[in-house]
């Protein structure tokens, strides 16, 4: 079995997953913020503050650039326009809000959901991220001591500017949550995807060695508890050294993939299915007795004696010898493994190209 292969496959998909696990973030977020400064819009043309309503108009069509390329081009250009002009424009729109309706208004809160997103982002280093958040924390407190030394330039009731604070202060706490939640979805999606990965075969798509071992005992357990038996199927490929030697690994792998898709098709949708050794394949049948074992075992000889590799300009046929074994309830399943392969063996010996069986 290839566990190097398997553990490279896991390690590439887990690059690949986080990047498309921010990426559902970074969208939803912009997705967001547009649809924030877009109602941003229509608030300030009724303030009668012209500057903000153009402002905002500006920072829509900007959210509404970077949800293209986000969409579109790659993760990592979506992410320095956005990282770049969305904290430029967020930090600026507070700056704005607070010089026209003051500090009181609660537009500065917005920039508190900068941090988090930003830690989202597994691709960047913890000391760029300090950096960043430092920054922003600077711009923060500023921004604050500015507000404390001018008074606001346009004159708002105090019961409206207590609701833009309560506005701003609940629509900062939904944002929040809004991407937390889609970044905890991505990350449970990311988590099944990796878990799939570690327990498959890369060449072959069955259940790796591990990953079956874990079914098996989950399966003994269940038919010990139920009181009752289930069957195993071991098969090796009949004179596989021969098809490396005379044409090549690459033809070894399209034999390998022929016939787990052989087996796929022979066997049922309850059945589990592995490749258990280089060549040797594994299926568990659950609550299957010997007659029926024999008989997946013999369909899966038929369908794979009738196929036909083509290794460049030969087209090669192939054949495989199976060892069947039923397992009783309470049997160790490295006891039942070991009756198989002795099947397995005895079919050797007896010529290849077939299926012997045996029982508890």
């Amino acid at each position: 079995m290839n566990l190097p292969s398997t553990t490279g496959a896991v390690e590439t998909a887990r690059s690949g997953t986080t990047g498309a696990r921010f990426g559902v973030v970074l969208v939803r977020a912009i997705f967001a913020a547009l649809v924030v400064h877009a109602a941003f819009v229509g608030l300030f043309l009724w303030l009668r503050i012209d500057v903000l309503a153009w402002f905002n108009l500006g920072s829509t069509a900007l959210y509404a650039a970077c949800l293209a390329v986000a969409r579109r081009g790659p993760l990592a250009r979506a992410l320095l326009l956005v990282v770049a002009a969305g904290s430029v424009e967020v930090v600026a729109h507070a700056w704005l809000a607070v010089a026209h309706l003051g500090w009181e208004s609660g537009f500065h809160y917005y920039m508190l959901v900068l941090a988090p997103v930003v830690f989202f982002n597994r691709r960047w280093r913890l000391p760029g991220k300090l950096a960043y958040v430092a920054l922003v924390c600077a711009a923060y407190v500023g921004m604050h001591q500015w507000a404390q030394h001018y008074p606001p330039r346009a004159a708002v009731d105090a019961s409206l500017l207590s609701a833009l604070n309560y506005f701003n202060v609940m629509a900062s706490f939904l944002l929040l949550g809004y991407l937390s939640h889609y970044y905890s979805k991505g990350a449970a999606a990311a988590f099944k995807q990796l878990k799939h990965l570690a327990g498959t075969d890369p060449l072959t798509g069955l259940l790796n060695r591990r990953r079956m071992q874990e079914i098996a005992d989950q399966e003994r357990a269940r038919h010990a508890r139920l009181g009752r038996s289930y069957a195993l199927i071991i098969t090796d490929i009949d004179d596989f050294k021969h098809f490396n030697d005379e044409y090549g690994h690459e033809c070894g792998d399209r034999v390998l993939e022929t016939i787990a898709g052989c087996a796929r098709e022979s066997l049922r949708a309850e059945d589990h299915l592995a490749r258990w050794g280089g060549e040797e394949l594994l299926a568990l049948l659950p609550e299957t007795g010997l007659a029926g074992a024999a008989a997946a075992a013999e369909k899966l000889r038929v369908a794979v004696a009738a196929s036909h590799i083509d290794c460049g300009l030969t087209s090669l046929g192939v054949t495989l010898t199976a060892g069947v074994a039923v397992c009783g309830p309470h049997e160790a399943f490295a006891n039942c493994i070991a009756r198989a392969d002795h099947a397995l063996l005895q079919g050797k010996s007896r010529g290849k190209n077939c299926v012997v069986s045996v029982g508890e």
